[in-house]
């Protein structure tokens, strides 16, 4: 036996190194990880299993990108938003679909039956994934959006802030430089900036120098009345129904 025998001979054993290297060359699209039983995960399944994590990734990006938007666009374009998300939705349930019924015949993760049903899960499992993200994602880009309104534009809202509550806006409501808002004359003076809704449903930045508008909490589901007393429902000439913390003494709060 030579210096050089492999050990291997020609009718059985493994393939030597050099060959199962060529066999991991990009074009060997064939080749399985591991032994070549059929039962394992091919290179096109590890790419397959890539799209769609890329594809979900990009979609679970939608609602945080939306409410990001939600912050710095009117309310009745957002309104067409919704429209063109709920489409955006649907091709994805249609996606979902075409790709699970197609992974039962391609196989990307294996050909036994454990592997194939595992293989048409995958997408509506990312599916349903990505839809209970939905609400959590939206309020998440929200928040950013918020902080970054009060980054960009502190300066004037400062300005507002120090002559409303020197000499307080008699209609209730004005304008500087961009900058929308409505007064709550007090003591102490609070300001909404940027107040957006339908009717009498309405959403804002609030700046409340006392915090007490973080007790409104809703309605008591015993009585029908709301939880906070009147002197924090009854703020801004409206009722005041919830408020979540932001950044110091601002806060995003909602009315009906």
């Amino acid at each position: 036996m030579g210096p050089f025998h492999t050990g291997h001979g020609l009718g059985g054993g493994h393939p030597p190194k050099a060959q199962i290297y060529l066999m991991t060359l990009p074009n060997a699209r064939a080749y399985r990880i591991g032994r070549d039983t059929g039962d394992d995960m091919t290179i096109d399944g590890i790419d397959q299993l890539k799209r769609w994590l890329k594809y979900y990734a990009g979609l679970a990006a939608v609602p945080f990108a939306f409410g990001i938007l939600s912050v710095w666009l009117p309310f009745l374009l957002l309104l067409v938003i919704w429209v063109g998300l709920a489409g955006l939705y649907l091709a994805a349930i249609a996606v979902t679909i075409r790709w699970s019924f197609a992974a039962w015949a391609t196989m990307p993760l294996g050909g036994t039956m454990t592997r194939r049903i595992a293989a048409i899960l995958i997408p509506p499992a990312l599916l349903v994934a990505g839809e209970l993200a939905i609400f959590p994602l939206a309020r998440v880009g929200g928040n950013v959006g918020l902080l970054s309104q009060i980054a960009v534009y502190h300066q004037r809202f400062e300005h507002i802030i120090a002559t409303e509550t020197a000499r307080p806006t008699a209609e209730g409501r004005g304008a500087f430089k961009g900058v929308t808002y409505h007064v709550d004359p007090g003591p102490p003076a609070r300001v909404a900036f940027f107040p957006e809704g339908v009717l009498d449903n309405w959403t804002a930045l609030i700046y409340d120098p006392t915090g007490e508008m973080m007790q409104a909490d809703g309605f008591d589901p015993a009585t029908g009345k709301f939880r906070a007393p009147d002197r924090v429902t009854k703020l801004f000439g409206g009722d005041l129904v919830w408020c979540r913390p932001l950044w110091g003494h601002y806060y995003e709060c909602g009315f009906t």
